[in-house]
């Protein structure tokens, strides 16, 4: 939910939040699409300290990043430090069905707050609806947290949308 929410089941998130940056990439990332991003985040006096992406991003546009002669390709010096963060919880099924987004920020700037401690419940008499549960000799098992996120300077991020590998 800090990366991305809707507002009303979950916080809004970095995506959905007014005044974060964007980048559209309208195409596969590159290493100079993500300098363009941490540039972006500079010129409004803030530093990035990270990026967070999709695996398949990280792997397409770094891992196998490659010039004419099949040779890695050097990062540029703004990433050479940078560090990258890959979730499986950035989507990848956003504009025409494939598309992703890749963050880039100060994550120091966002704050997460609890306003109930996680809660946990386990049943070992329940039975979900697929039938999963006490016949098949298994707990049921819920977590309860209440918490919120906010970005403390919206101008500290950038979104980098469009997306395609």
């Amino acid at each position: 939910a800090v990366l991305d929410g809707d507002g009303i089941r979950k916080p809004l998130g970095i995506r959905q939040t007014t005044g974060v940056g964007t980048l559209s990439v309208g195409g596969a990332a590159t290493t100079l699409k993500f300098a363009e991003a941490i540039g972006a985040v500079r010129v409004e006096n803030e530093t990035p300290t990270g990026i967070v992406l999709h695996p398949r991003t990280y792997s397409a546009a770094l891992d196998r990043a490659v010039d004419t002669t099949n040779q890695p390709l050097r990062l540029p010096p703004s990433l050479e430090r940078m560090p990258f963060h890959q979730t499986t919880s950035v989507p990848t099924n956003l504009g025409g069905g494939t598309e992703t987004v890749a963050y880039v920020g100060d994550f120091s700037k966002v704050v997460v707050g609890l306003r109930q401690n996680i809660e946990i419940a386990v049943s070992m008499q329940g039975t979900t609806p697929d039938g999963r549960g006490f016949p098949r000799n298994e707990a049921i098992i819920a977590a309860i947290l209440r918490a919120d996120s906010m970005l403390i300077r919206e101008k500290a991020f950038c979104v980098m949308t469009g997306v395609t590998n």
